[in-house]
């Protein structure tokens, strides 16, 4: 029985990553007007910044706020993290430039990183073994939910009232969920002594930062300046007392097999969203509205594996037989779409992209419980924000491979095939935990 305590916390949570999901792409929609208002001369050649900034922050913080939340406790990272987004979000909607919206949008990233990360954590914590999966899935659903509200929040606010207000309001709602979290979260015992490590810090976040702009600009300079902070960031992490990436982790079998999985479904799923979505573009001649529309099946698809497999794995008590079943009908899906023309029916390009969001969604969500039901508790955030970080790596390598290698449908056939067979080295219930994690108890 899940207490009223925990609901109000899962509740604020919730909140808290559809805001942070929803404002990935709000700015879509409103970007003519935020040129328009802002800078008319210059405006367009920095508005890719204002999304850019974003996602990157949000990605290169997420292995730091997984640490933090074991270090420091979750709740000071959740609220703090929720208190920046915030602020981030005030800033945003108070712009009087561009350069400030672009600065402001990296706050709000920042912020962002840490409650995607955190909220994933927490309610790993509050929640039984057997629930972990079940709530992994509403947040993963919600924010796979954000990225189809964000375009519709920025044009109803644009259209309606004024761009600004796409970003204020996040303000009530996250205010909201501030004061739930704050007085429902428990205070937690941190160990006295433990030291952040500021090192690996840097030199992670210039990694990760410097590769994921290689993937959008292609600079051969970025991808040696990622490969050389990399390097540096697992030597460090070898001499270090408190390393962000804890070797006895990556000796875990079910990590390492969590992790493969989640790099292939990312990899899969924005390598083959890019595809269809360049079919609607392109075969169907379809404008921007129209394709975002119809590619919402692949979404809701997404949203009912997420929400039916963390189900079934509460009921049970299993989770091999989920990401091998998802995986062979999002690689069947793919040979469906593979046979795509202008003229097939749009209600079976729907039936076929649905089956395709439909087996992803299956293995998403099962990793990270999976890894949150084998380390200690006080690995806890490190463990599940790699997870999610490495499935966030493989949705970014995803469309540019797509892109240069001209063959998308076989390589993800490949991709989920090998996801298949990596699936099948998952414990099989999730009774076998080669670490007993804790629960916090609200």
């Amino acid at each position: 029985m899940v207490s009223n305590s925990v609901r109000v916390v899962l509740l604020a949570l919730m909140i808290s990553v559809l805001l942070a999901a929803t404002d990935m792409m709000v700015v879509n929609v409103a970007m003519y007007s935020i040129i328009r208002d802002l800078d008319p001369l210059n405006g367009l050649r920095d508005s890719q910044w204002v999304l850019t900034v974003y996602m990157l922050t949000l990605g290169v913080t997420g292995p730091v706020y997984g640490k933090l939340a074991d270090i420091a406790s979750s709740r000071k990272v959740m609220l703090f993290a929720l208190a920046l987004f915030l602020l981030g979000s005030l800033l945003c909607g108070l712009a009087r430039s561009m350069t400030g919206l672009i600065i402001f949008r990296g706050v709000q990233g920042l912020g962002a990183g840490g409650l995607m990360n955190t909220a994933t954590v927490i309610a790993a914590q509050v929640s039984p073994p057997e629930n972990r999966a079940k709530y992994a899935g509403y947040i993963g659903g919600l924010a796979l939910l954000g990225l189809v509200v964000g375009p519709m929040i920025g044009g109803l606010f644009t259209d309606g009232v004024n761009w600004r207000w796409a970003f204020l309001i996040n303000l009530p709602l996250g205010l909201i969920a501030l004061a739930l979290l704050a007085k429902s979260l428990p205070k937690q015992i941190v160990p006295k002594g433990l030291k952040v490590d500021y090192g690996g810090a840097a030199l992670i976040i210039a990694g990760i930062g410097c590769l994921l702009m290689f993937l959008q600009w292609n600079h051969i300079w970025l991808a040696a300046l990622a490969a050389a902070a990399i390097a540096a960031f697992f030597w460090w992490e070898r001499r270090t007392k408190e390393p962000i990436l804890p070797p006895n982790l990556l000796k875990l079998r079910v990590f390492q097999t969590a992790s493969a999985i989640s790099l292939v479904a990312g990899f899969a799923m924005l390598g083959m969203s890019f595809h269809i979505a360049l079919y609607f573009r392109i075969t169907k001649k379809l404008g921007a509205t129209d394709t975002a529309l119809h590619m919402m099946p692949m979404i809701f698809g997404m949203l009912a594996g997420l929400l039916v497999t963390g189900n079934l794995v509460a009921r049970f008590n299993r989770y091999r037989i989920f990401p091998v079943i998802g995986a062979a009908i999002a690689a069947a899906a793919v040979a469906m779409c593979a046979t795509l023309q202008p003229g097939t029916p749009i209600l079976l390009t729907f039936l076929y992209v649905t089956a395709f969001g439909l087996g992803i969604g299956q293995l998403m969500q099962v990793p990270v419980a999976a890894v949150q039901n084998t380390v200690g508790e006080n690995e806890l955030g490190t463990a599940s924000s790699l997870v999610v970080f490495v499935r966030l790596l493989g949705q970014s390598i995803g469309p540019a491979v797509f892109g240069a290698v001209n063959a998308p449908f076989t390589l993800s056939a490949i991709a989920l095939a090998l996801a298949c067979g990596i699936s099948l080295l998952l414990p099989e219930r999730i009774g076998h935990r080669e670490n007993a994690p804790g629960v916090v108890h609200v």
